[in-house]
């Protein structure tokens, strides 16, 4: 619910009328100090084509009392104190503050004893509550591709959030980086959504994949049958691939990893028939990666590995 405007009503015991916030449309948040001690009404209400309103009633004491809640995702506290002048916050963390009205940022989510001291002159109050925190708010959906061909790979800056991709051609996947291969030339719409306890947020960004000339035919006619061994490839330092080609080519043989940063890069000589290559991969950390021979003109595959390591 997301008021057009918004209107503060506060009655007095004798039910006369004391205020009347007067910007209707910029009041979602005053400050009101009552003329004496007492009972008032407090009305709030608000308007954005369905109205509704909700009134409250509020004792005004002179008896100092410290209370406070704690805005989730916000980092924002919340201070319900009375007749209190002065405020002094212990966060837990071993970070103070004496501002009435706190915003405070955790390290690392857990839960903390926070302690509010409220004071007028002499007197005081205190109040020590334990909240549990979420380090972060809403998580940030900025993120960045490259390409290579009809390969791309996305990489999202939010290291805090659940990773959900649609790369516009019907393709879904998950994790903050990952790789998507196009089987059309075209302008494709790639979506991230980034969700955490904080809530969700989103952003997209356009791609143009277009295909060598004559790479779907070639590829068809000159490589096929791209197969990698053992895949995954578990405690090895080398992996295999057989590829078979109907006539001799050269072509380039290349791993990048799940952000498109090209790893391995080496040319090789595919002759008539079937090719068996081995590739090292001792210099490769556990993750995905994608294998790409490229043909030039005369075609390309692509094909993922897995490595798995003791480490």
């Amino acid at each position: 619910f997301k008021p057009n405007w918004t209107i503060f009503h506060f009655v007095g015991k004798a039910l006369d009328t004391i205020y009347v916030s007067p910007h209707k449309d910029l009041d979602t948040n005053i400050a009101f100090k009552f003329p004496a001690i007492g009972t008032y009404s407090v009305t709030l209400s608000a308007d954005n084509g369905h109205y509704m309103s909700i009134t409250k009633e509020i004792i005004v004491d002179t008896v100092i009392h410290a209370s406070f809640s704690f805005q989730q995702c916000a980092d924002q506290f919340t201070n319900t104190s009375c007749c209190a002048t002065g405020y002094y916050w212990d966060f837990g963390d071993g970070k103070s503050s004496n501002s009435e009205f706190p915003i405070h940022q955790y390290a690392d989510t857990g839960w903390y004893v926070v302690k509010l001291i409220a004071s007028n002159g002499s007197k005081a109050d205190t109040l020590i509550q334990n909240i549990y925190v979420y380090s972060y708010g809403i998580p940030n959906p900025i993120f960045s591709f490259s390409q290579s061909l009809d390969t791309v790979f996305v990489h999202s800056i939010e290291t805090k959030a659940n990773h959900y991709w649609n790369f516009g051609d019907g393709t879904f996947a998950a994790g903050q980086d990952t790789m998507h291969v196009y089987n059309d030339t075209g302008n494709y719409i790639i979506t991230l959504v980034v969700v955490n306890m904080c809530g969700n947020n989103s952003q997209f960004q356009d791609v143009d994949i277009i295909f060598p000339k004559n790479g779907i035919e070639a590829l068809t006619s000159s490589i096929f049958s791209l197969l990698v061994y053992p895949n995954p490839v578990i405690n090895s330092n080398v992996i295999g691939y057989t590829i078979y080609s109907n006539k001799p080519i050269g072509a380039a043989v290349s791993v990048y990893d799940v952000t498109g940063k090209k790893l391995i890069e080496s040319p090789t000589r595919l002759n008539s028939g079937l090719n068996t290559e081995l590739i090292g991969v001792s210099d490769l950390h556990s993750g995905i990666y994608n294998l790409l021979i490229n043909a030039a003109e005369n075609g390309k595959c692509h094909a993922l590995i897995i490595v798995q390591k003791g480490e």
